[in-house]
């Protein structure tokens, strides 16, 4: 059973929604706040850490509704409430408070653990199997802003992820054999080696470059978040 839920949003939770919408551009709020609500039951929440967090408000402009109404399911709202109000020994929960809240437990796992699925996701496809050529042409052709930088850190991922490069130049290297004699496979697409050699490393680190940019549009995620996961992942 659904639930309207009928809110004067503070600036805070106008916020909360937009840093969630770099994460899911296509997600009404509706969808944001029952998949908040989701994970919220899903996880065991620490709700102090929650109202401690606040977005920086001078961070972007956005427009500032003056009333919003949210369509939840009841029976999980109730159920969040319940939660919150044992955390804070409280007799009632506002709909703003339990928005605000359970919007920033949402963003905090997205920005988190969300979008670091994303390397795990790239490395089940190429063990599925791939076409090397499509991805790097996804790569060379995409007019995405930062794909130079999102290309360095390909590279830098192969670096630490050995075994990633190593199969995605297998499978080139076996699509050469397949579909041709006259390469020579020692001369254009070298073994690994520990400096991984020039030529190979580009190619292979647009062929990554390309995959994700390609799950970046079918999954709807900010490509921009997904060049800062994996800024964490070289850097960590």
């Amino acid at each position: 059973m659904n639930k309207i839920l009928s809110i004067r949003p503070n600036l805070q939770i106008s916020l909360l929604f937009a840093e969630i919408q770099d994460y899911q551009e296509t997600a009404n709020r509706n969808e944001i706040v029952n998949s908040a609500l989701e994970k919220s039951i899903e996880q065991k929440v620490d709700w102090r850490v929650a109202t401690k967090f606040k977005v920086d408000e001078s961070s972007e402009e956005i427009k500032q509704p003056d009333f919003m109404q949210i369509r939840v399911d009841e029976n999980k709202y109730n159920l969040v409430v319940n939660e919150i109000k044992q955390a804070f020994d409280l007799k009632r929960v506002t709909a703003p408070y339990l928005i605000r809240l359970i919007l920033v437990n949402y963003l905090l796992f997205l920005k988190n653990n969300g979008n670091k699925e994303v390397i795990s996701t790239v490395e089940k496809i190429v063990d599925f199997g791939i076409d090397c050529l499509v991805f790097k042409n996804e790569y060379d052709r995409s007019e995405y802003a930062k794909k130079e930088l999102l290309l360095v850190l390909s590279r830098k991922i192969l670096e630490l992820n050995s075994d990633l490069n190593i199969k995605i130049r297998s499978q080139m290297n076996e699509r050469i054999r397949k579909y041709s004699d006259y390469f020579n496979i020692e001369k254009y697409y070298p073994r690994p080696r520990s400096d991984f050699g020039t030529c190979n490393i580009v190619f292979v680190s647009k062929v990554l470059a390309g995959l994700f940019l390609l799950i970046s549009e079918v999954e709807e995620i900010n490509p921009n978040k997904i060049v800062e996961t994996l800024q964490e992942t070289v850097n960590s």
